[in-house]
């Protein structure tokens, strides 16, 4: 919004779909991308911030996200990276593998092929450390910092 653009928040949770209205004033629907009734080809972009790895259906959901993107349309999605150096180094123990709140989690090629299976060209994958990951890590590794525990994935719509 700060943009310029309209925006929608879509949450399964419906408390909070009344935080997003009450405290973003922003419009929200309760649901998923599967389950809530949106115009084909209506958005110029779609953002999936922690969403995916919780998607029993990911296939499903991507490429429906991309059904509801104008052509040359956008995603954003930001999740866990399983090929991370953290990942790596907890390797069972790794604060991310929680299920079963996480049902699916990706590398960044991983999800590349998935994106490109439902019709996105990637762009860009960029990690990044999620500061609980830092914190959560600082007792055991001399140099926590270096290990990218999430990645942004950022793709068009063909």
């Amino acid at each position: 919004r700060l943009r310029g653009c309209s925006t929608l928040g879509v949450d399964f949770n419906e408390r909070v779909v009344a935080a997003i209205r009450e405290r973003l004033n922003m419009p929200a629907l309760a649901g998923s991308l599967l389950t809530c009734d949106l115009p084909a080809g209506g958005f110029d972009g779609i953002g999936m911030y922690e969403y995916i790895e919780h998607e029993g259906r990911p296939r499903d959901v991507l490429t429906r996200a991309r059904a509801l993107c104008k052509p040359g349309g956008w995603l954003a999605i930001e999740t866990p990276n399983v090929a991370s150096g953290l990942a790596r180094v907890f390797g069972r123990k790794w604060c991310q593998l929680d299920a079963p709140r996480h049902l699916v989690l990706y590398s960044p090629a991983t999800l590349t092929r998935l994106l490109e299976s439902c019709g996105w060209r990637v762009i860009a994958v960029r990690a990044w450390e999620a500061a609980l990951g830092v914190v959560a890590t600082l007792p055991f590794l001399p140099v926590p910092w270096v290990f990218p525990e999430f990645m942004r994935v950022y793709a068009r719509a063909e």
